[in-house]
Protein backbone atom coordinates (compact mmCIF):
# COMPACT_ATOMS: atom_id res chain seq x y z
CA UNK A 1 0.00 0.00 0.00
CA UNK A 2 1.68 3.73 -0.97
CA UNK A 3 -0.40 6.39 0.06
CA UNK A 4 0.04 9.71 -1.35
CA UNK A 5 -1.04 12.73 0.98
CA UNK A 6 -1.67 16.45 -0.56
CA UNK A 7 -1.92 18.87 2.26
CA UNK A 8 -0.93 22.82 1.65
CA UNK A 9 0.18 23.39 5.38
CA UNK A 10 1.77 19.71 7.10
CA UNK A 11 4.52 19.99 8.63
CA UNK A 12 7.19 17.53 9.98
CA UNK A 13 9.39 17.22 13.41
CA UNK A 14 10.85 20.29 14.91
CA UNK A 15 7.66 22.56 13.60
CA UNK A 16 5.02 24.76 14.03
CA UNK A 17 1.87 24.05 13.18
CA UNK A 18 -0.50 21.10 11.41
CA UNK A 19 1.30 17.76 12.87
CA UNK A 20 -1.58 15.83 12.08
CA UNK A 21 -0.72 13.65 8.87
CA UNK A 22 3.14 13.55 9.84
CA UNK A 23 1.97 11.72 13.11
CA UNK A 24 -0.54 9.69 11.75
CA UNK A 25 1.96 8.68 8.76
CA UNK A 26 4.64 7.82 11.29
CA UNK A 27 1.97 4.72 12.40
CA UNK A 28 1.10 3.74 9.01
CA UNK A 29 4.72 3.39 8.19
CA UNK A 30 4.92 0.91 11.37
CA UNK A 31 2.37 -1.00 9.35
CA UNK A 32 4.88 -1.51 6.65
CA UNK A 33 2.53 1.21 4.27
CA UNK A 34 4.48 3.63 2.55
CA UNK A 35 3.26 7.59 2.83
CA UNK A 36 4.35 11.10 0.94
CA UNK A 37 3.04 14.16 2.02
CA UNK A 38 3.39 16.97 -0.52
CA UNK A 39 3.10 19.95 1.27
CA UNK A 40 4.90 23.97 0.82
CA UNK A 41 7.83 24.60 2.36
CA UNK A 42 6.81 28.21 3.50
CA UNK A 43 4.88 27.59 7.50
CA UNK A 44 2.16 29.99 6.98
CA UNK A 45 1.85 30.01 11.22
CA UNK A 46 5.69 31.27 11.09
CA UNK A 47 5.47 33.05 8.06
CA UNK A 48 9.17 31.59 7.11
CA UNK A 49 10.16 29.62 5.07
CA UNK A 50 11.81 26.25 6.41
CA UNK A 51 13.95 24.72 3.42
CA UNK A 52 16.84 26.07 1.96
CA UNK A 53 16.93 25.58 -2.16
CA UNK A 54 19.44 25.76 -4.50
CA UNK A 55 17.81 26.61 -8.37
CA UNK A 56 14.79 23.82 -7.48
CA UNK A 57 11.60 24.10 -7.05
CA UNK A 58 10.64 21.19 -4.80
CA UNK A 59 12.73 19.21 -2.44
CA UNK A 60 12.24 15.61 -1.33
CA UNK A 61 12.91 14.65 2.33
CA UNK A 62 12.65 11.76 4.48
CA UNK A 63 11.80 13.02 7.87
CA UNK A 64 11.46 9.96 10.38
CA UNK A 65 10.58 7.31 8.00
CA UNK A 66 7.66 10.06 6.48
CA UNK A 67 9.14 11.13 2.92
CA UNK A 68 7.78 14.77 2.23
CA UNK A 69 7.98 16.57 -0.82
CA UNK A 70 8.47 20.17 0.13
CA UNK A 71 7.55 22.66 -2.69
CA UNK A 72 8.66 26.21 -2.87
CA UNK A 73 5.98 29.06 -3.09
CA UNK A 74 5.66 32.32 -2.72
CA UNK A 75 5.91 34.08 1.05
CA UNK A 76 3.46 36.48 2.27
CA UNK A 77 3.03 38.24 5.60
CA UNK A 78 -0.45 39.19 5.50
CA UNK A 79 -4.20 37.21 4.94
CA UNK A 80 -4.37 38.99 1.03
CA UNK A 81 -3.77 38.28 -2.36
CA UNK A 82 -0.19 36.85 -2.17
CA UNK A 83 -1.89 34.16 0.39
CA UNK A 84 -4.54 33.57 -3.08
CA UNK A 85 -1.02 33.17 -5.03
CA UNK A 86 0.48 30.80 -2.53
CA UNK A 87 -2.11 28.28 -2.44
CA UNK A 88 -2.66 27.93 -6.46
CA UNK A 89 1.42 27.96 -6.72
CA UNK A 90 1.29 24.81 -4.34
CA UNK A 91 -1.55 23.40 -5.49
CA UNK A 92 -0.35 23.55 -9.52
CA UNK A 93 3.13 22.93 -8.20
CA UNK A 94 1.99 19.65 -6.17
CA UNK A 95 0.06 18.30 -9.28
CA UNK A 96 2.88 18.35 -11.62
CA UNK A 97 5.10 17.20 -9.18
CA UNK A 98 3.13 13.34 -9.29
CA UNK A 99 5.75 12.51 -12.69
CA UNK A 100 8.64 13.09 -10.88
CA UNK A 101 8.53 10.56 -8.22
CA UNK A 102 9.16 6.85 -9.58
CA UNK A 103 6.41 4.92 -7.67
CA UNK A 104 2.66 5.04 -7.79
CA UNK A 105 -0.20 5.48 -4.76
CA UNK A 106 -2.49 3.23 -4.27
CA UNK A 107 -4.59 5.62 -2.18
CA UNK A 108 -4.30 9.60 -2.39
CA UNK A 109 -5.93 11.69 0.34
CA UNK A 110 -6.90 15.23 -0.31
CA UNK A 111 -7.36 17.44 2.68
CA UNK A 112 -9.05 20.76 2.38
CA UNK A 113 -7.14 22.88 4.04
CA UNK A 114 -8.12 24.51 1.16
CA UNK A 115 -10.25 23.59 -2.25
CA UNK A 116 -7.49 24.04 -3.91
CA UNK A 117 -5.23 21.35 -2.39
CA UNK A 118 -8.27 18.73 -2.53
CA UNK A 119 -8.87 19.01 -6.02
CA UNK A 120 -5.12 18.15 -6.50
CA UNK A 121 -5.64 15.74 -4.79
CA UNK A 122 -8.45 14.30 -6.61
CA UNK A 123 -6.87 14.53 -10.10
CA UNK A 124 -3.56 12.82 -9.04
CA UNK A 125 -5.57 9.97 -7.94
CA UNK A 126 -7.96 9.92 -11.41
CA UNK A 127 -4.28 9.96 -13.29
CA UNK A 128 -2.85 7.20 -11.29
CA UNK A 129 -5.22 5.53 -11.13
CA UNK A 130 -5.38 5.18 -6.90
CA UNK A 131 -8.36 5.56 -4.60
CA UNK A 132 -9.58 8.69 -3.63
CA UNK A 133 -9.67 9.96 -0.22
CA UNK A 134 -11.81 13.20 0.55
CA UNK A 135 -10.69 15.09 4.22
CA UNK A 136 -13.58 17.01 4.83
CA UNK A 137 -12.05 18.62 7.59
CA UNK A 138 -14.22 21.64 8.49
CA UNK A 139 -17.20 21.08 6.61
CA UNK A 140 -16.74 23.99 3.71
CA UNK A 141 -18.46 25.68 2.64
CA UNK A 142 -21.17 24.93 5.83
CA UNK A 143 -18.76 26.61 8.67
CA UNK A 144 -17.98 29.47 6.86
CA UNK A 145 -22.51 29.53 6.85
CA UNK A 146 -22.51 28.96 10.91
CA UNK A 147 -19.85 31.19 11.61
CA UNK A 148 -21.52 33.70 10.06
CA UNK A 149 -19.14 34.54 7.34
CA UNK A 150 -21.26 34.09 4.27
CA UNK A 151 -24.61 33.83 2.92
CA UNK A 152 -25.91 30.78 1.75
CA UNK A 153 -27.37 32.49 -1.68
CA UNK A 154 -23.51 34.09 -2.17
CA UNK A 155 -22.05 33.44 -5.17
CA UNK A 156 -18.29 32.59 -3.43
CA UNK A 157 -21.07 29.81 -1.32
CA UNK A 158 -22.62 28.33 -4.45
CA UNK A 159 -19.06 27.94 -6.23
CA UNK A 160 -17.57 26.18 -2.92
CA UNK A 161 -20.88 24.27 -3.04
CA UNK A 162 -20.56 22.99 -6.61
CA UNK A 163 -16.46 21.91 -5.73
CA UNK A 164 -17.51 20.33 -2.23
CA UNK A 165 -20.27 18.06 -4.29
CA UNK A 166 -17.82 17.67 -6.71
CA UNK A 167 -14.95 16.19 -4.36
CA UNK A 168 -17.34 14.32 -2.71
CA UNK A 169 -18.53 12.75 -6.17
CA UNK A 170 -14.96 12.22 -6.90
CA UNK A 171 -14.18 10.31 -3.97
CA UNK A 172 -14.20 6.50 -2.78
CA UNK A 173 -14.04 7.59 0.96
CA UNK A 174 -14.33 10.63 2.62
CA UNK A 175 -12.71 11.23 5.82
CA UNK A 176 -14.35 13.08 8.46
CA UNK A 177 -12.71 14.76 12.11
CA UNK A 178 -15.91 14.52 13.84
CA UNK A 179 -18.42 11.56 14.18
CA UNK A 180 -21.74 14.18 14.10
CA UNK A 181 -20.43 15.05 10.95
CA UNK A 182 -21.36 11.97 9.73
CA UNK A 183 -24.94 13.02 9.79
CA UNK A 184 -24.10 16.00 7.40
CA UNK A 185 -22.91 13.51 5.10
CA UNK A 186 -25.64 11.34 5.06
CA UNK A 187 -28.20 13.70 4.10
CA UNK A 188 -26.14 14.25 1.08
CA UNK A 189 -26.61 10.82 0.36
CA UNK A 190 -22.79 9.38 0.63
CA UNK A 191 -23.42 5.76 1.75
CA UNK A 192 -22.22 5.01 5.36
CA UNK A 193 -19.46 2.57 4.23
CA UNK A 194 -17.30 5.12 2.33
CA UNK A 195 -17.40 7.68 5.26
CA UNK A 196 -14.32 7.12 7.88
CA UNK A 197 -14.24 9.35 10.75
CA UNK A 198 -10.61 10.09 11.46
CA UNK A 199 -10.13 12.30 14.54
CA UNK A 200 -7.26 14.47 15.23
CA UNK A 201 -5.30 12.49 17.73
CA UNK A 202 -2.25 12.87 20.02
CA UNK A 203 1.54 10.74 19.78
CA UNK A 204 1.58 9.65 23.64
CA UNK A 205 5.21 8.46 23.18
CA UNK A 206 5.82 12.71 23.29
CA UNK A 207 4.37 13.16 26.71
CA UNK A 208 6.14 9.77 28.02
CA UNK A 209 9.52 11.62 28.04
CA UNK A 210 10.68 13.83 30.72
CA UNK A 211 12.08 16.74 29.14
CA UNK A 212 11.19 19.86 30.61
CA UNK A 213 15.20 20.69 30.85
CA UNK A 214 14.69 21.89 27.15
CA UNK A 215 12.39 24.20 27.37
CA UNK A 216 13.75 27.78 26.56
CA UNK A 217 15.11 29.77 29.84
CA UNK A 218 12.02 32.72 29.34
CA UNK A 219 9.55 29.98 29.78
CA UNK A 220 11.31 28.29 32.94
CA UNK A 221 11.57 31.71 34.04
CA UNK A 222 7.68 32.38 34.01
CA UNK A 223 7.00 28.68 35.45
CA UNK A 224 9.32 29.32 38.26
CA UNK A 225 7.91 32.87 38.52
CA UNK A 226 4.48 31.62 39.26
CA UNK A 227 5.01 28.30 41.38
CA UNK A 228 2.37 27.34 43.49
CA UNK A 229 0.01 28.98 41.43
CA UNK A 230 -3.03 27.07 39.64
CA UNK A 231 -1.43 27.74 35.88
CA UNK A 232 -4.00 28.07 33.72
CA UNK A 233 -3.02 27.71 29.59
CA UNK A 234 -4.04 27.98 26.91
CA UNK A 235 -1.96 27.12 23.62
CA UNK A 236 -2.57 27.95 19.91
CA UNK A 237 -3.67 30.80 17.21
CA UNK A 238 -4.65 34.11 18.85
CA UNK A 239 -7.29 34.96 16.14
CA UNK A 240 -10.37 36.68 16.74
CA UNK A 241 -12.43 32.86 16.51
CA UNK A 242 -10.34 31.74 19.34
CA UNK A 243 -12.24 33.88 22.13
CA UNK A 244 -9.25 34.73 24.04
CA UNK A 245 -11.02 38.13 25.40
CA UNK A 246 -13.05 36.22 27.23
CA UNK A 247 -10.09 34.67 28.84
CA UNK A 248 -9.11 38.17 29.47
CA UNK A 249 -12.65 39.31 31.02
CA UNK A 250 -12.41 35.91 33.35
CA UNK A 251 -8.86 36.37 34.33
CA UNK A 252 -9.44 40.36 35.45
CA UNK A 253 -12.64 39.43 37.83
CA UNK A 254 -10.16 36.60 39.52
CA UNK A 255 -9.12 38.53 42.57
CA UNK A 256 -7.40 35.52 43.85
CA UNK A 257 -3.55 36.07 43.42
CA UNK A 258 -3.17 32.21 43.23
CA UNK A 259 -4.81 31.60 39.85
CA UNK A 260 -2.83 32.66 36.69
CA UNK A 261 -3.19 32.59 32.75
CA UNK A 262 -0.95 31.83 30.03
CA UNK A 263 -1.42 32.24 26.44
CA UNK A 264 1.31 30.74 24.32
CA UNK A 265 1.21 31.28 20.68
CA UNK A 266 0.96 33.73 17.86
CA UNK A 267 -2.09 35.45 15.52
CA UNK A 268 -2.90 38.67 14.37
CA UNK A 269 -5.48 39.31 17.30
CA UNK A 270 -2.29 38.82 19.76
CA UNK A 271 -1.10 42.13 19.93
CA UNK A 272 -4.29 43.81 20.52
CA UNK A 273 -4.62 41.34 23.34
CA UNK A 274 -1.62 42.46 24.78
CA UNK A 275 -2.78 46.27 24.30
CA UNK A 276 -6.00 45.38 26.30
CA UNK A 277 -3.57 43.70 29.25
CA UNK A 278 -1.31 46.54 29.53
CA UNK A 279 -4.00 49.18 29.09
CA UNK A 280 -6.34 47.44 31.70
CA UNK A 281 -4.38 46.71 34.08
CA UNK A 282 -4.85 42.89 33.93
CA UNK A 283 -1.75 41.22 35.88
CA UNK A 284 -2.80 37.60 35.77
CA UNK A 285 -2.18 37.08 31.95
CA UNK A 286 1.26 36.35 30.95
CA UNK A 287 1.41 35.77 26.90
CA UNK A 288 4.41 33.29 25.25
CA UNK A 289 5.23 33.46 21.60
CA UNK A 290 5.28 29.89 19.81
CA UNK A 291 6.69 27.15 20.76
CA UNK A 292 8.15 23.66 18.60
CA UNK A 293 5.44 20.96 18.69
CA UNK A 294 8.03 18.80 20.64
CA UNK A 295 8.19 21.19 23.85
CA UNK A 296 4.95 21.46 23.79
CA UNK A 297 4.57 18.29 26.00
CA UNK A 298 6.87 19.10 28.63
CA UNK A 299 5.46 22.74 28.77
CA UNK A 300 2.20 20.92 29.33
CA UNK A 301 3.24 19.13 32.18
CA UNK A 302 3.88 21.95 34.20
CA UNK A 303 0.66 23.90 34.63
CA UNK A 304 -2.45 22.63 35.82
CA UNK A 305 -5.31 23.37 33.50
CA UNK A 306 -5.94 23.64 29.81
CA UNK A 307 -8.35 25.95 28.15
CA UNK A 308 -10.18 25.66 24.56
CA UNK A 309 -12.07 28.61 23.70
CA UNK A 310 -13.86 28.60 20.29
CA UNK A 311 -16.11 31.21 19.18
CA UNK A 312 -19.83 30.89 19.28
CA UNK A 313 -20.71 29.35 16.50
CA UNK A 314 -23.66 26.58 15.70
CA UNK A 315 -20.75 25.14 13.20
CA UNK A 316 -19.05 23.24 16.19
CA UNK A 317 -22.19 21.65 17.14
CA UNK A 318 -21.38 18.89 14.39
CA UNK A 319 -17.90 18.09 16.73
CA UNK A 320 -15.07 19.49 17.81
CA UNK A 321 -11.14 18.09 17.18
CA UNK A 322 -8.62 20.56 17.68
CA UNK A 323 -5.27 19.35 18.48
CA UNK A 324 -4.58 21.39 21.41
CA UNK A 325 -8.01 18.97 23.43
CA UNK A 326 -5.88 16.09 22.83
CA UNK A 327 -2.40 17.56 23.78
CA UNK A 328 -3.75 18.97 27.00
CA UNK A 329 -5.61 15.29 28.15
CA UNK A 330 -2.40 13.46 26.98
CA UNK A 331 -0.68 16.01 29.73
CA UNK A 332 -3.05 14.83 32.06
CA UNK A 333 -4.87 18.34 32.23
CA UNK A 334 -8.84 19.04 32.69
CA UNK A 335 -10.10 20.89 29.75
CA UNK A 336 -12.22 23.20 29.84
CA UNK A 337 -14.21 23.76 26.50
CA UNK A 338 -15.67 27.47 26.29
CA UNK A 339 -18.52 27.67 23.47
CA UNK A 340 -22.36 27.66 23.04
CA UNK A 341 -22.52 24.29 21.85
CA UNK A 342 -24.98 21.49 22.98
CA UNK A 343 -23.27 18.75 24.95
CA UNK A 344 -23.80 15.76 22.34
CA UNK A 345 -21.02 17.72 20.08
CA UNK A 346 -18.82 15.92 22.01
CA UNK A 347 -18.14 12.34 22.33
CA UNK A 348 -19.56 10.66 25.30
CA UNK A 349 -16.23 9.83 26.37
CA UNK A 350 -14.66 13.20 26.57
CA UNK A 351 -14.31 13.77 29.97
CA UNK A 352 -14.21 17.66 29.43
CA UNK A 353 -15.79 20.52 31.19
CA UNK A 354 -18.13 22.36 28.81
CA UNK A 355 -19.39 26.01 29.79
CA UNK A 356 -21.73 26.98 27.00
CA UNK A 357 -23.98 29.62 28.51
CA UNK A 358 -23.09 32.04 31.27
CA UNK A 359 -19.49 31.80 29.83
CA UNK A 360 -17.40 34.02 32.13
CA UNK A 361 -18.92 33.56 35.36
CA UNK A 362 -18.93 29.92 35.10
CA UNK A 363 -15.21 30.01 33.70
CA UNK A 364 -14.38 31.72 37.10
CA UNK A 365 -16.52 29.47 38.94
CA UNK A 366 -14.96 26.25 37.77
CA UNK A 367 -11.16 27.60 38.27
CA UNK A 368 -12.10 28.64 41.38
CA UNK A 369 -13.63 25.22 42.65
CA UNK A 370 -10.30 23.62 40.61
CA UNK A 371 -7.83 25.71 42.48
CA UNK A 372 -9.86 24.75 45.80
CA UNK A 373 -9.88 20.85 45.18
CA UNK A 374 -6.44 20.06 43.59
CA UNK A 375 -7.76 16.24 43.66
CA UNK A 376 -10.16 17.24 40.99
CA UNK A 377 -7.63 18.10 39.20
CA UNK A 378 -5.91 14.62 39.19
CA UNK A 379 -9.11 12.79 38.70
CA UNK A 380 -10.37 14.73 35.36
CA UNK A 381 -6.57 14.40 34.12
CA UNK A 382 -6.53 10.76 34.53
CA UNK A 383 -10.12 10.80 32.96
CA UNK A 384 -8.94 12.39 30.25
CA UNK A 385 -5.62 10.49 29.69
CA UNK A 386 -7.59 6.82 29.75
CA UNK A 387 -10.19 8.86 27.05
CA UNK A 388 -6.92 9.97 24.50
CA UNK A 389 -5.46 6.55 24.90
CA UNK A 390 -8.37 4.42 24.19
CA UNK A 391 -9.73 6.45 21.82
CA UNK A 392 -7.76 9.33 20.37
CA UNK A 393 -3.88 8.17 20.38
CA UNK A 394 -2.31 7.52 16.75
CA UNK A 395 -1.53 4.44 17.17
CA UNK A 396 -5.53 3.79 17.65
CA UNK A 397 -6.46 5.59 14.61
CA UNK A 398 -4.17 4.47 12.07
CA UNK A 399 -5.46 0.54 13.18
CA UNK A 400 -9.25 1.64 12.46
CA UNK A 401 -8.11 3.76 9.10
CA UNK A 402 -5.87 0.61 7.86
CA UNK A 403 -8.83 -1.47 9.30
CA UNK A 404 -10.76 0.55 6.67
CA UNK A 405 -9.28 1.01 3.85
CA UNK A 406 -7.43 -3.12 3.88
CA UNK A 407 -10.37 -4.42 2.07
CA UNK A 408 -9.87 -2.09 -1.06
CA UNK A 409 -8.45 -4.52 -4.05
CA UNK A 410 -5.31 -2.54 -5.46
Amino acid sequence: MNIWIFNHYAVGSNSSGFTRHYDFAKQLIKKGIKVTIFAASFNYQTKKEKILYDKSWYKIENVNGVRFVWIKTLPYTKNNYKRVINMFEYSIKAYFLKNKLKDTPTHVIGSLMHPFAAITGALVSKKKKAKFLFEERDLWPQSMIDLGGASEKGLKVKILRKIENWLINSSDYIILLFDKAKKYMLEKGVLNERIIVLSNGVDLENFNNNISNQLPDYIRHVLDLHKGKLLVVYTGAHGMANNLDLILDAAKEISQESIHFILLGDGVHKENLKRRKENEGITNVTFLDSIEKELIPPFLKQVHVGLLPLHNSPVFNWGISPNKMYDYMAAKLPVLIITDIEKDALNKSNPSILINENQKENLIKELLILNADRTRIDNLGKKGYEYVNTECSWEYLANEFFHKISKDNY
